[in-house]
Formats: C-alpha cells, structure tokens, sequence
C-alpha cells in the first residue's frame, strides 16, 4: 500500500513537471497566460525587412529615424540585423521585392510609406509588420479598424491639418490668395488628397486652380501656365510625378516669386515654404514603439493603430527671410529648416 502511494506522488510531481515545462515560453513569445516575454533579455537575435517605394528624403528619414530609435529601445547591431530593400520609385520593382520578403523568413516587416505596404498586403506577406506614414490605413485596406487591427498589421498615420495650416498661412501670407494644386492624376490616393485640399481651400475663401498630371512632360508643360494664374501652389505629399519633378516646380516658383506650401516636411527642407505635419523623426519613434512590443510577443489586435502624432509647423527659413515673412508668434511646434 505504502508503495502505491509513493508511486502515485511520483507520477503526480512528474505530471507537473511536464505541464511547467509545456509552459516556458520560446524567447519572444507570449505565455499560456498571456504574459509577454522580453527578447532583450534572451540570447536570441532578430532579423527585420524595411521596405520602401522610392529614394524620396522622407521615407528614407523615417526608415534612419526608425532604425535609430530601435537602437536605443535595445534592438543594438547585436539584437537584430535590418535587411533595406529600396524600389527607388518603381512600381515594379515594388511588388516584386514584396513577393520577396514574403518567401523569406523574418521576425518583423516594416513598410515605409502607404505604397509599401499595400504592396505587402497585396503579396500575402504573413509576417508581422508595422507600416509608417499611411494617411487612412482603413481606405487603403490595410486593416479593418484602428483600435483592433485584424490580420498582421498596425502602424502609424500621418496627419497633415488644414485646420493649423490655413490660419498661419492667413496671417504669415495675407497677400496669398489664389493656390495652384499639382498632383499625380493617375494615382488615387494623390487625386483623393488634391480634392480634399481643394475643397479645405476653397471653403476658406482661396482661389484654387487643379493641375493632374500623369507624366513628367505634362507637368513641366503646364506648370508654367499654372504659376501664372495663382498667387502661390500647394504639394500634396507622397506624389510620385511630384516628387521626380521637385527641384523643377520650386525653382519655377520661386523664379516667379510665388510661395510654395505642402503637406510633406521633406519638400520644405528643399525649399517649399511651411508645411503643418507630422514630423518624420515623430512618426518613426511611434513605429519603433510599435514594433517593440510585436517583439515583446503581443498580439496585433492588441496593438492599435498611432493615430495621434503630434503636428509641427515647419518653415523653411531662407525662404521666410528672402519674402520677409514672420509666423504668428506663441506657435507652439514651430520647427526651422
């Protein structure tokens, strides 16, 4: 009888056992409980894919800005290696390296930009990721809701507000009347963005004349002729013909002494003068913030969608001197470049 029980103790401390041990985690991974495992403190190392549409300077300050600010939350050269794949403006070349990093094996995908990521999406891609600078993620069907992403991705939206834009302009520029938009006719979301400032324009009592484009040729023709009827132009961001075509359109201005305003921060830094957005260097943390906890194990559906990156009003300040133009004062977020 004795023997029995001893017998039954030992197969009870050995059922046990097996259950703890069915517990422990992989490195990385969430618990039976649901509890998070820290890959900081595991010897494993990770591997993630950055992917980006073009060589334009905010998506490559977005993709320096993410890796740098990985750094610093613990993901060292040590941690995790990043494999950056470029399709320098090509569509292409966009979809296939998709195709790509769908057949390869990777801890995290990050795609820079709205093109990247569809193009991810589109090639089936299973492996977790974060996109960054996606103005509408639901409209461009990246997920299903912002709080509880459903399928692999979460990310960061950009923000671009009229609402900040139009009053500084108001009071910055008040001899700004009329605005020239140019944008890519072809592209959807590019024509959806130029309508949308179009009408947040007009509904301000500005003068707005559109010119879509679907070439090279067809801008550097027209553009001429728009500078001409208008006091100044708007840029809508991510624009592929405009993007190509920059230096072309600024120098066209400011050769005419017309101001230049846009949605994208990098086109300041060129020589545009004020654009309201939200920073790249802000999105690109907020992404790496996303990214971290993917590490840590959580779920996407658990990971919702930053929607909330602070605005900043950038002005390009040659620019500001040479018209002689001052912002209101007090601006909170004011950045030079």
């Amino acid at each position: 009888m004795k023997r029995i029980k001893i017998i039954g103790v030992i197969l009870l401390a050995l059922s046990l056992l097996t259950v703890l041990c069915s517990c422990k985690n992989s490195p990385g991974t969430v618990n039976g409980s649901g509890g998070i495992t820290n890959p900081h403190e595991t010897d494993e190392t990770f591997t993630a894919v950055i992917l980006q549409s073009d060589n334009g300077k905010d998506s490559t300050e977005i993709r320096q800005g993410f890796i740098a600010r990985m750094r610093t939350l613990g993901y060292d050269e040590s941690k995790m290696k990043f494999d950056i794949k470029n399709a320098a403006g090509k569509s292409d070349t966009l979809r296939s390296l998709a195709v790509e990093i769908g057949n390869e094996k990777y801890d995290l995908a990050v795609a820079v930009g709205e093109a990247a990521a569809v193009a991810l999406k589109t090639a089936g891609v299973k492996t977790p990721c974060v996109f960054i600078n996606v103005d509408d993620p639901v409209k461009s069907g990246l997920v299903t809701s912002l709080t509880e992403p459903d399928g692999n991705m979460t990310g960061v939206t950009s923000k671009t507000s009229f609402e900040a834009l139009i009053p500084v302009m108001q009071i910055s520029t008040p001899n700004v009347l009329s605005i020239g938009i140019i944008y890519t006719s072809t592209d959807e979301a590019a024509t959806k963005a130029a309508q949308y400032a179009q009408k947040m324009f007009s509904d301000s009592a500005f003068s707005v004349v559109m010119l879509g484009v679907d070439s090279s040729k067809q801008l550097i023709d027209g553009a001429g002729g728009l500078i001409e009827q208008v006091d100044s132009l708007y840029l809508i961001g991510n624009d592929e013909i405009t993007e190509r075509n920059l230096e072309y359109i600024l120098d066209a201005a400011d050769s005419a002494s017309k101001l230049v305003f846009s949605a994208n921060q990098a086109y300041v830094q060129h020589g545009a003068l004020m654009s309201v957005c939200a920073g790249n260097e802000d999105m690109a943390r907020a992404g790496a913030l996303l990214a971290d906890k993917i590490m840590q194990g959580e779920k996407i559906s658990n990971i919702p969608v930053t929607t909330d990156v602070d605005l900043s009003i950038y002005f390009n300040r040659e620019m500001a001197d040479r018209y002689d133009i001052e912002p209101p004062i007090n601006i909170q977020k004011l950045v030079y470049l």
